[in-house]
């Protein structure tokens, strides 16, 4: 059925940028300091034009989100907003623990790459049977696993060449250095190393998709233009007021088959705030591109405690939409996307709390490029840690 499958594919993808909001890196943020929290008041005339039921909703503790519009067939957006009880430094310290990522159960294993990327960075990123399959069946133009034509090539010479005992092991070979020679072109050239992909038989210009997605998140009213500019012109950025890197990911939610995804992301501040910008450069499914955007916002509480007013903007473009009926499916899809977002933020909240407790008693977090297991590897197969 086709809602089935863009219902239980969206949740794919949601779980997939999510994730990689909160996996950031271990580098300290050289940003400015912040200036002294503000107070609700304040925040309801600072761009976020909240209504007065949805402040009071925020003030005692519940989520706020609202539908963003978005120009593209493809295209479905949204925003959440929630208070922490914590300050911004305490979230992004959170957030840069590579436990983080477990909040949702359904990363099995990530990695963050080294400043110049290396084809050992994806040492440990594996290659489930499913994939290898994909990867000895793509042609240009009908693939079932999303690549460029280049790589296609690649994958259909290494077929005809290589000694059938030797093919599994030599695709997953070709597929982990694929990804790392993609990852490369980014951290080298930006948004303009990325080639379109040919799994259709109209390719994807995902640079296009991309900077759809910036220009629709950064209107000209938005305050984080320097943001907006600094993901434009990456590599070239001031580290001196922001930090950047790249990991990898793999997720597995429920019967869906695993998602690979490759992430920049951008810490940064203007005006005050803390920005962290997560940009999806490729996932072997479901999505086209996409792009989360975390505004930090300090506040205090009626006893003068800091607490951050977190605001998600998140954008994405998916192959499930468009075509026939693409009008209902998108309005489902936008529906869905909502009330995903609410239960996953406040999944989030919990664990940014608790993130922050056992940083509070201990060592918080296993530091590395190597990846990582999820000590309870049947936590993929619990929906209700992910809200849902």
């Amino acid at each position: 059925m086709p809602t089935k499958r863009l219902r239980t594919g969206r949740q794919s993808w949601f779980v997939s940028l999510l994730a990689g909001l909160v996996t950031l890196s271990q580098a300290n943020v050289t940003a400015g300091r912040h200036p002294p929290p503000t107070n609700h008041e304040a925040v309801s005339v600072a761009g976020l034009n909240l209504r007065p039921e949805e402040q009071r909703l925020l003030d005692t503790g519940g989520i706020v989100v609202r539908p963003l519009p978005a120009g593209h067939a493809k295209t479905i957006a949204a925003q959440g907003l929630a208070i922490v009880k914590s300050p911004p430094e305490t979230f992004l310290d959170a957030c840069r623990s590579l436990k983080a990522i477990r909040h949702g159960g359904s990363v099995t294993t990530c990695g963050r790459f080294s400043p110049v990327p290396t084809l050992a960075d994806v040492a440990h990123l594996p290659v489930s049977p499913d994939t290898l399959t994909e990867l000895s069946t793509a042609h240009v133009g009908d693939s079932k696993i999303k690549l460029s034509a280049a790589e296609i090539e690649t994958l259909t010479q290494l077929r005809q060449t290589c000694p059938a005992a030797q093919l599994r092991p030599s695709l997953a070979d070709a597929y982990r250095q694929m990804l790392w020679k993609r990852t490369l072109a980014y951290a080298t050239h930006g948004q303009r190393g990325l080639p379109a992909y040919a799994d259709k038989k109209v390719p994807t210009d995902v640079q296009a998709a991309l900077a759809s997605l910036w220009a629709e998140c950064f209107r000209p009213t938005h305050p984080a233009s320097q943001i907006h500019a600094a993901l434009e012109r990456f590599p070239h950025l001031d580290t001196t007021r922001s930090e950047s890197f790249l990991y990898w990911a793999v997720q597995k939610y429920g019967d869906l088959k695993p998602v690979t995804t490759l992430v920049h992301v951008l810490i940064g501040q203007e005006a005050g705030r803390d920005y962290v910008a997560s940009t999806l450069i490729y996932a072997n499914h479901y999505t086209e591109a996409a792009f989360v955007l975390a505004e930090l916002i300090p506040v205090t509480d009626p006893a003068g405690r800091t607490q951050t007013i977190v605001v998600y903007s998140v954008g994405v473009q998916t192959d499930l939409l468009g075509g026939q009926l693409g009008f209902l499916k998108k309005k489902f899809a936008q529906s869905k996307l909502l009330s995903t977002l609410k239960g996953g933020l406040t999944t989030l909240r919990t664990t940014v709390l608790a993130a922050s407790r056992a940083r509070e008693a201990g060592p918080a977090g296993v530091h590395g490029s190597a990846g990582f297991q999820p000590a309870d590897q049947k936590t993929e197969d619990n929906p209700k840690l992910l809200g849902f």
